[in-house]
């Protein structure tokens, strides 16, 4: 794999320990031994074909032959590290990260040896318009589990042409089988591994269709015209000025920036005890307006920008075997003075594997899945 483009973060003091904790500890899905029953060697045209027949997607096409051939150019990274972990049936979105100037329009993945791939059109382009998603689906039917799927992704641009290539391996891993659980021993005065990282959120609609998705680092934006004063004399700016059309009177201002405000989670670690609590810490990043720091006489928008840790402590229900999981907070703790940071997360429906946690929740006649991996703490794409 190619070199690792760590983003920036910023930690406050109080999560340090914990993560020097954290990185002193081995990964726990390298403990976990291997069952036996995962595929090995390289696979041959009839079996890659039958793999592939089982891969879902929003939107595809089959295309027969091999994927068009793409030097590997460093230009392109995903967030799942070597492997892509799921589940039979679970519908999980796969990321892709490129440079602004690269536009993607679409992604061909091919299982290694199958004799066609598909050509999947992206489902959408994040706000940031430096990252595009997909989802897969696994049809349980169609391969017997665990099975570990050797896969090349090749996203192409507004031409179709190839401009990097991703080789991964697809774990499918069945909750039904046991083996492995959410629980770890500790309690929240003595954090050690933090075992969940967020891995993505999908709600869908009554259609099971995908309505909006959420990851790690994905960037909320939204941009505005705010009018302000460079003459800062009240009785020249703003000029009160009365609307015949509305009946109201308008404020005349002699300056108007554009100002881009964004949101952003850039983790979500969590871990559930074995005495009942649980530990979950967020990253948030914020950019706010700030109208003071404008300058309104040059048009330039001035801005708060923030990065807020959250550390959240509370009770969990879950025992092993559980196909439901509740949670309360009890406390929580933030660093920004006004208190203003943190969201809250939904109970229900749980399944886990050796390496994946999903919970899944009922929303208004929809329905939100929160995905994650057991995983060691990342902040990195990689290619």
């Amino acid at each position: 794999m190619k070199t690792l483009m760590k983003l920036r973060r910023s930690l406050s003091i109080l999560i340090v320990p914990a993560m020097v904790l954290f990185a002193a500890c081995s990964d726990p899905a390298e403990d976990i031994e291997d069952d036996g029953n995962s595929n090995g060697g390289e696979l041959t045209e009839e079996e890659a074909d039958k793999i592939s027949d089982s891969f879902a997607f929003t939107n595809s096409v089959r295309v027969t032959g091999i994927v068009p051939t793409v030097v590997n150019t460093s230009l392109l990274k995903t967030n799942s590290k070597d492997t892509i972990y799921t589940m039979p049936g679970l519908k999980i979105p796969l990321r892709i990260s490129h440079p602004a100037a690269v536009a993607i329009n679409g992604w061909f993945i091919a299982v290694k040896n199958s004799t066609y791939y598909y050509d999947v059109p992206i489902l959408e382009e994040e706000d940031s318009d430096t990252v595009s998603v997909v989802i897969l689906e696994i049809d349980p039917e169609r391969v017997e589990l665990p099975y570990d799927i050797p896969v090349e992704i090749t996203p192409y641009d507004q031409n179709k042409v190839p401009v990097d290539v991703i080789e991964r391996i697809v774990t499918v891993e069945d909750p039904v089988s046991g083996g492995c659980d959410i629980l770890i021993d500790g309690d929240t005065t003595n954090i050690g591994i933090l075992e969940w990282r967020w891995h993505a959120t999908v709600v869908f609609d009554s259609n099971d269709e995908p309505r909006f998705v959420n990851a790690p680092a994905r960037v909320f934006g939204a941009s505005q015209k705010i009018g302000g004063c460079c003459n800062e004399d009240p009785l020249v700016c703003p000029q009160a000025v009365y609307n015949p059309i509305t009946k109201a009177t308008d404020l005349i201002y002699d300056s108007e920036v554009t100002a881009g405000t964004m949101y952003s989670i850039a983790h979500e670690l969590f871990s559930f005890y074995k005495d009942g609590t649980f530990f979950r810490f967020t990253l948030e990043r914020i950019k706010n307006f700030s109208y003071d720091a404008t300058d309104w006489c040059n048009g330039v928008p001035g801005f708060n920008e923030r990065e807020s840790v959250v550390h959240y402590y509370g009770t969990h229900d879950y025992a092993p075997g559980n196909t439901s999981i509740s949670y309360a907070n009890t406390h929580s703790y933030c660093d920004d003075p006004n208190g203003i940071c943190g969201y809250g997360s939904r109970d229900g429906a749980v399944m886990v594997t050796c390496h994946m946690m999903v919970i899944t929740a009922g929303v208004e006649g929809s329905k939100e899945v929160r995905m994650y991996v057991r995983h060691t703490y990342s902040d990195v794409w990689d290619d």
